[in-house]
């Protein structure tokens, strides 16, 4: 069974779904060879409840998953993939976003869960870290071809989800051209990765053995109901989801299958189908039958839920019910839509027709008792710091303060709140802080004590460097909020690059408040470390590098800031190989591979040497650091000629402070070496290293 999600795809964008400029043509192909669901409705208008819904047959509020960034999955609700491995499965899933990392727990199950994303490039300023597909189904076609190879192959259960529709829109220009718009050029990308996938069953022989199920976990509003993207509101847009089942064996001829379907029905519809006995209690139905034509399908009634409002923004959440012909959405402001006639929910019957929505808000209340009742006890998931920033930029995760200063509101009254911030948002990741501050001041007329508001001033103003207006406006925004353990972070920081003893002791302040705040709070554990070998501490610094790693095995900072302890105590052999682990998570980082080549040379690794320092001009090919650190090297071996011709390149390249390169040790052998004062002096002498 292949299973593949597409990130943020809406139904109606499909050339399978009617969109005559679609450039979906493997979808399509599966859909004309399969079932294609005309009405499949996502649990939540977000990732990580959505696909927690798919893989468990559970409501939001049973499995409880209710936000991307803030839950992790209990080890208590049980799984697709644990029930398929208990008989006899392979499994594994290949994701591509942050949202779904491992430490959310859908991993539970998977024997290969690939979330490798911290070997992709950082991402844009408030965007989140993510695998482009072709990466991502490269590792998913590897694994099948592994699998392939086996002498008795189990069954396969393979899940790959592909987030490349989620903005930010980065097409390739082949797409761009032939598309109406940018979320249009990217489904074709995605288009040609699912064809990928039909390709490498067919190259195994597979194809007419395997359930190919494609699907989305929510579609995107595109500017309807006045949001841009996903996550606030449960309207179609974001609700009504493409869902196509491949199996002519099982299914027989294609066809389109109208009746509702739901995320909570996979579960029961897939175990059914695959002959699997043993599976949890769900709260979906097995629509195997139905989607065989062999039963009519039931009028199933469709609950979805958006708490990013609540969780995120203190605002009201927001909880659907969908019969086949009407949407109810329970908020401050009830909402009812006859879809029939209204197919866009545009026109609000809610109190035109009261009765019929007190009925649906009634089976809703029930809807949400049974769930509550099967649901775990909520366990919050550790995050580190960019994570939580990225989501917290992508308006999916808030802050207290802000919270309260929006409490209750209704999101169709917040929305514009929202708005405005992400509009904050975007002017400052291009440069146009300046331009951001009306909006800013506009957001906390409004919202005074909004604190997302607050920070992203205080950033404005460190960019414009008003680093001391920058700092009060922290301050005050710690006012607002003491335990907020992002704000403590940011003057933590700020006070270690002062380097002073008192804002050394001031930054350990800030990090034990953010740490006593969120104790799993990697960035902070790293910071504290940074603090003991500020003071010379080395021992210091150990255990709290120990803690991150221990929290976050893969943080490529973690890895590297422990390596640079190794380093400083002499150790180059540990060092080294804490750089190269560094370096198989992220093998752009340009600093670790300095650091690599530094460790490499002290124990005489020559070639390896080099090797890092020619990757890290690679990764950045105007720095004079690769360079310098080449005439080191030279200056060492006796190379005069080489160590001078690298030395050229450092200075030519800006290389500062003639006082640097004269007081080197690595360079003593040439102090008096004319060519090489003349180089020294060439060095801009305005700047430091």
């Amino acid at each position: 069974m292949l299973l593949v999600t597409l990130d943020t795809t809406r139904a109606d964008r499909l050339g399978c779904y009617g969109f005559g400029l679609a450039g979906t043509d493997a979808i399509d192909q599966l859909a004309a060879e399969g079932v294609r669901a005309s009405r499949a409705l996502a649990s939540a208008p977000v990732t990580a409840p959505s696909h927690a819904s798919m893989l468990t047959g559970l409501h939001p509020p049973a499995h409880g998953v209710r936000d991307n960034g803030v839950h992790r999955l209990a080890d208590e609700v049980e799984t697709l993939p644990e029930v398929l491995g208990r008989a006899g499965y392979a499994t594994a899933a290949f994701v591509s976003a942050a949202v779904l990392q491992r430490r959310y727990n859908l991993s539970q199950g998977f024997e290969t869960y690939d979330d490798d994303l911290w070997s992709e490039d950082a991402p844009a300023m408030f965007f989140i870290r993510e695998r482009p597909g072709a990466r991502t189904v490269d590792r998913a076609v590897a694994w099948l071809e592994e699998w392939g190879e086996e002498s008795e192959r189990p069954p396969f259960f393979a899940w790959v989800h592909l987030f490349d529709a989620h903005q930010p829109h980065t097409p390739e220009p082949r797409d761009r051209l032939l598309a109406p718009t940018p979320y249009d050029a990217e489904l074709r990308g995605v288009d040609r990765q699912v064809g990928r996938l039909r390709a490498a069953l067919e190259a195994l022989g597979v194809l007419e053995d395997t359930i190919v199920i494609v699907t989305a976990d929510h579609g995107e509003s595109l500017g309807e109901h006045g949001e841009r993207t996903h996550a606030v509101f449960v309207y179609e847009s974001t609700i009504r989801v493409p869902l196509i089942v491949r199996y002519p064996r099982g299914l027989g001829a294609p066809r389109v299958y109208d009746p509702p379907i739901r995320h909570v029905d996979l579960a029961p519809t897939l175990y059914a189908m695959l002959g699997v006995e043993g599976g949890p209690v769900t709260q979906g139905r097995d629509l195997s039958e139905a989607l065989a034509g062999r039963t009519p399908g039931p009028a199933l009634e469709a609950y979805s839920e958006s708490l990013v409002s609540q969780i995120g923004f203190g605002m009201a959440p927001l909880h659907a019910l969908r019969d086949p012909r009407y949407t109810y959405i329970r908020a401050p402001r009830r909402e009812l839509y006859d879809r029939a006639s209204d197919p866009g929910e545009v026109t609000d019957l809610a109190a035109s027709e009261a009765v019929r929505a007190d009925a649906l808000d009634a089976a809703l209340e029930a809807l949400l008792t049974e769930s509550l009742a099967l649901a775990p006890e909520a366990s919050e998931a550790p995050l580190d710091d960019e994570t939580l920033e990225q989501l917290r930029a992508l308006g999916y995760v808030g802050d207290a303060a802000t919270s309260a200063a929006l409490a209750g509101m209704d999101p169709k009254d917040g929305l514009v709140i929202h708005e405005n911030v992400q509009r904050v948002r975007e002017l400052i990741r291009n440069g146009r802080c300046e331009r951001a501050a009306p909006l800013l001041d506009e957001v906390l007329a409004a919202t005074p004590t909004n604190l997302t508001a607050l920070s992203l001033s205080a950033l404005c103003l460190d960019r414009r460097g008003l680093h001391e207006e920058a700092r009060a406006t922290y301050l005050r925004a710690l006012e607002l909020a003491p335990a907020e353990p992002r704000l403590h972070l940011a003057l933590a920081l700020s006070e270690l690059g002062g380097g002073a003893s008192d804002q050394i002791d001031d930054a350990e302040r800030h990090l034990r408040a953010a740490l006593e705040a969120s104790p799993d709070f990697v960035e902070a554990w790293v910071a504290l470390g940074l603090v003991s070998v500020a003071r010379g501490d080395m021992d210091g610094a150990e255990p709290s590098f120990a803690r991150a790693l221990a929290i976050d095995p893969d943080f490529p900072r973690g890895i590297a800031a422990a390596a640079d302890l190794s380093f400083r105590r002499g150790d180059f052999a540990a060092a080294l190989a804490g750089y190269r682990r560094a370096l198989e998570v992220r093998p752009d980082a340009f600093e670790v591979l300095n650091q690599a080549a530094a460790a490499a040379r002290r124990l005489g690794e020559r070639e390896a040497a080099l090797g890092y320092l020619d990757r890290a001009e690679t990764v950045r090919p105007d720095s004079f650091i690769p360079p310098y650190n080449r005439a080191c090297l030279f200056a060492l071996e006796g190379d005069r000629a080489a160590a001078l011709a690298a030395l050229q390149v450092a200075v030519e390249r800006g290389m500062p402070s003639p006082a640097d390169i004269l007081a080197d040790p690595d360079l003593r052998a040439f102090a008096a070496d004319p060519d090489f004062l003349r180089l020294a002096a060439m060095a801009p002498r305005s700047e430091e290293r």
